[in-house]
């Protein structure tokens, strides 16, 4: 099933420098990105089950969840459902293009909100952004009427995203010092994020 991409944001993006004095942990795990607040972190992993989902709200920065697509184009991978908070957004594409190894992201085409669009839009001007069209090798015929989405995007010089996620791993180590304990929170998590994020587009 496809989601939808929605990002309730302007385009003042927070930059990678900004994300410690903001607060912000980062968590990657395979095709997928989350921003969370590390302040309400203890909160979350104190809850039980019930009020973490509960909880996620108030923890939730931003999320992402990629898949691969089936496209002549080698790695190439379409955004499955993505959201963040006001500012986040193109920080939060630029570590899933990241993320993908050397690979190409795109949008999802059936379902873009305009604030999405945005984003992809600015992709398309940026001198770091290589861009490649791929209506004739991944063609979809349901995709939204829009330049910007007819191609996948790659970062010129990727993120070194792991410094951000150990850094989030060794405050999760502090909150909960059992690797077992951490490991079943932390899949939780990345579950309630995918969930807040669906929560965003409907």
């Amino acid at each position: 099933m496809r989601l939808s991409e929605t990002i309730w944001m302007d385009e003042a993006r927070v930059t990678l420098n900004q994300l410690n004095d903001n607060g912000i942990a980062v968590f990657v795990k395979k095709k997928r990105v989350v921003m969370v607040f590390a302040n309400k972190l203890e909160a979350y992993f104190q809850a039980d089950r019930n009020e973490r989902a509960i909880i996620i709200d108030q923890v939730g920065v931003g999320y992402i969840r990629f898949e691969t697509v089936d496209c002549k184009l080698r790695n190439t991978y379409e955004i499955a459902i993505s959201a963040a908070r006001k500012g986040y957004g193109p920080l939060l594409y630029e570590l899933a293009m990241s993320l993908t190894n050397g690979g190409w992201l795109l949008s999802d085409r059936s379902s873009v909100s305009n604030k999405a669009l945005n984003i992809w839009n600015h992709m398309q001007l940026r001198d770091d952004v290589r861009q490649i069209d791929v209506d004739k090798v991944c063609p979809q015929k349901n995709r939204r009427n829009d330049e910007a989405l007819g191609y996948a995007y790659q970062l010129r010089n990727p993120i070194d995203y792991q410094p951000l996620h150990n850094s989030a791993m060794e405050l999760v180590k502090q909150l909960e010092p059992s690797e077992i304990n951490a490991e079943y929170i932390l899949a939780q998590l990345f579950q309630d994020m995918d969930e807040w994020a669906l929560d965003q587009v409907e």
